[in-house]
């Protein structure tokens, strides 16, 4: 089959069932050619039968064994180690030199341009027709899975658990480009630890934002290796009544 436009374009707890989701599976409409399968925590290589870079074109260097066993037609998949692996993932494949690490990261192939033998290293990602997608990706989030994705096309759905807390404003950070001037992020502190927040902000909240001190609700995706919210957005402020 051939590559799709879309395509060509370019250690955590258990989670409990029933969790938030980033999305909600009810409102997505999708077409007969629409296929889901786990959302793979990783980082997106592209083979073209010689070269393996990122889904922004850069270079990945692999080792050559790994190489060796890619096949000759082009494929996309996610270079991923395991569930909850992702800054490991990264730390290894980002690398400008490959090391011993390599031997644990597979791809997992989602899109083929020809048939291939999968093996040790490359793997097909099951897919199948996106029918109670709240459950299947529920069921991934239960094993400590990121959760499901729907590929229909051009368009392209994650559903992933959307966890939040509470942090607190001890600063700001100034915009650019057309927030040049206004509020480009909340420096907050939340349990011992900084970090920024960028995502959600409305409008309004830039030109005025809330006092230093307020308390904000952020929702967030899981933690970093380092212990950071990964991908907080800004949900709302916390009123005192």
């Amino acid at each position: 089959m051939k590559l799709s436009e879309a395509t060509r374009r370019g250690p955590e707890k258990v989670r409990k069932q029933n969790v938030t989701l980033t999305m909600d599976p009810d409102r997505i409409s999708c077409t007969p050619r629409a296929l889901m399968s786990e959302k793979f925590d990783g980082i997106q290589g592209r083979w073209d039968g010689r070269t393996l870079t990122t889904r922004s074109g850069r270079l990945i260097v692999a080792p050559a064994d790994f190489l060796a066993e890619l096949p000759a037609c082009a494929v996309v998949g996610e270079l991923w180690i395991g569930r909850g692996t992702f800054q490991d993932c990264q730390s290894v494949v980002l690398r400008s030199e490959p090391d011993s690490r390599w031997r644990d990261v597979r791809l997992m192939v989602f899109e083929s341009a020809g048939r291939f033998q999968p093996s040790k290293r490359v793997r097909l990602v099951q897919q199948c027709q996106p029918r109670g997608v709240r459950a299947f990706a529920e069921a991934i989030i239960a094993k400590r899975g990121e959760g499901a994705v729907i590929r229909d096309g051009l368009s392209f759905y994650k559903i992933k658990a959307l966890e939040d807390a509470e942090a607190r404003i001890v600063g700001y950070e100034g915009g650019k480009g057309r927030f040049s001037g206004l509020v480009g992020a909340f420096v907050v502190k939340s349990k011992g630890v900084t970090f920024k927040i960028g995502t959600g902000i409305p409008d309004d909240l830039r030109h005025q934002p809330p006092a230093l001190g307020a308390v904000i609700t952020f929702g967030f995706e899981g933690f970093t290796t380092g212990g950071k919210p990964r991908f907080p957005r800004f949900i709302r402020e916390r009123r005192v009544v």
